[in-house]
């Protein structure tokens, strides 16, 4: 028996997806039937089509020459952050903050075969990710004596053993009602020859994650938006799952947020070279935007200032601050962030088999957060310590490595309590209680104990 919802919704065009169902039995058509009603098509023909006819490599280069730095930005040394945090404590005490974190991303590179949140990382107790930011929140509530809802976007591939974790673990902490799972959405590959969809099976799509840009169809699918706006949120705390430095909902941003009136803030750090692999922030056109670091001219990201510095410096964190409504006018489609277009090389199906090509026979599409920002009135660029707040977890060894990420941990740790005219052992790791401490400040005037545990140093006490 035909199932009317996949067959009449696979246009006649997509000449390998009918064949595949038609020889599909009416037991086996499910799970395709599941997929096909996700997608899109008329979307995917239009990508399809703007793939035809993407921007050539001089037009890319001509509009990068015309990028300067960002027009709303705050750095280090600007006194104008001095006062900013307790803005943003009120708002923390008012209840208006929420919580996004991107967690759909699985530890395939660190030889990990579960969700990355779940990387055991801390360099003493060997808390995973999930877990520091669990306590962070956690603290936060406890401080300011606000519910800080959670907003957890998993994928397919993480999401029940997700919940699961955070289960077992009492969501850190927090009340169950007070974190929410939602996931990403998927796009299927196109092949790169026909434009139709590719099949990694006799009875499934080729599907991918649509990128971190998905996460605002994704609140709207799921009603978020909405519960957003029933507890009274107005403020959300982005970041990705990647970078266990990161200072949840920390008040100076917040505030600085609050003060500059932006949509949009976006926390930024000095490139190491001209080399990183980045998005750069620069003003193009009178927006601010982040550029990829593929899409920028070798010979701009090397431009020096005159006393040697890098021209273009301002390397993207991934971490910001949206206004909720600002999220909501972007949901509402009246101004869609765009697709990017990759290649690659993606096994398929050809009705027989599973191919392995020799060469990239694939497009995928996904969105990026980060094109929210020229769609913003206002888009903030705060400057901050890459050494404080910003080592993501990325590689299984040398840089970024959890051997690199548990040192920074480490090495923050010391600058932290040395700052602070506290005596530190000089060998070993070492990691702050976050009941103690969520940022250098909260231990000046602390009584502190550090006792030796797990071979490293733990560092605990009693805040003024």
């Amino acid at each position: 028996m035909t199932d009317p919802l996949s067959e009449s919704a696979i246009p006649a065009s997509q000449h390998r997806l009918l064949t595949a169902w038609k020889a599909l039995s009416a037991h086996d058509r499910p799970k395709l039937a599941a997929e096909v009603a996700e997608v899109d098509f008329e979307l995917l023909a239009r990508l399809w089509t703007q793939a035809q006819t993407a921007q050539s490599t001089e037009t890319v280069a001509a509009r990068m020459a015309r990028a300067g730095v960002p027009r709303q930005l705050v750095r280090l040394s600007d006194p104008d952050r001095q006062s900013a945090a307790p803005l943003g404590e009120g708002l923390l005490r008012e209840g208006r903050v929420g919580v996004i974190l991107v967690a759909g991303g699985q530890g395939t590179r660190l030889g990990f075969d579960q969700p990355k949140g779940l990387y055991p990382i801390s360099p003493v107790r060997g808390a995973t990710l999930f877990a520091l930011f669990g306590e962070q929140i956690r603290e936060l509530v406890r401080r300011f004596g606000r519910p800080i809802p959670w907003f957890v976007m998993t994928s397919e591939a993480t999401h029940e053993e997700t919940v699961a974790a955070f289960a077992a673990e009492n969501h850190f902490g927090l009340p169950s009602d007070d974190v929410y799972f939602f996931r990403q959405g998927r796009l299927p590959a196109l092949d790169r020859a026909t434009g139709e969809v590719l099949l990694s099976g006799p009875d499934a799509l080729a599907l991918s994650p649509d990128g971190h840009g998905g996460l605002i169809k994704a609140l709207q699918d799921a009603g978020l938006l909405e519960v957003m706006a029933t507890r009274g949120l107005t403020t959300l705390f982005y970041h990705q799952v990647d970078n266990p430095l990161v200072r949840i909902a920390d008040p100076t941003t917040l505030g600085l947020h609050v003060r500059h009136r932006a949509e949009v803030t976006t926390k930024v750090v000095a490139k190491l070279n001209a080399a990183e692999k980045v998005g750069l922030l620069a003003d193009l056109d009178g927006r601010t935007e982040v550029i990829e670091y593929s899409d920028f001219p070798a010979e701009l990201a090397r431009e020096t200032l005159p006393d040697g510095s890098l021209r273009f410096w301002a390397g993207n964190t991934a971490i910001h601050v949206f206004e909720r409504e600002f999220l909501v006018r972007l949901a509402s489609g009246a101004q869609e962030l765009p697709y990017h277009r990759a290649i690659k090389k993606i096994p398929f199906w050809d009705g027989t088999r599973l191919v392995e090509p020799d060469s990239e026979n694939a497009l995928k599409f996904e969105r990026f957060i980060f094109d929210s920002l020229p769609a913003a009135n206002v888009a903030l660029v705060v400057e901050t310590d890459r050494d404080d707040e910003f080592t993501p977890l990325k590689n299984a060894t040398g840089d970024f490595s959890p051997d690199h990420v548990r040192r920074a941990l480490s090495a923050r740790a010391r600058t932290w309590l040395r700052d602070a005219s506290v005596s530190v052992p000089d060998e070993g790791a070492i990691e702050i209680d976050v009941r103690l401490a969520l940022s250098s400040s909260d231990l000046h005037g602390a009584a502190i104990e550090i006792s030796s545990r797990a071979g490293g140093w733990w560092v605990t006490g009693r805040r003024p």
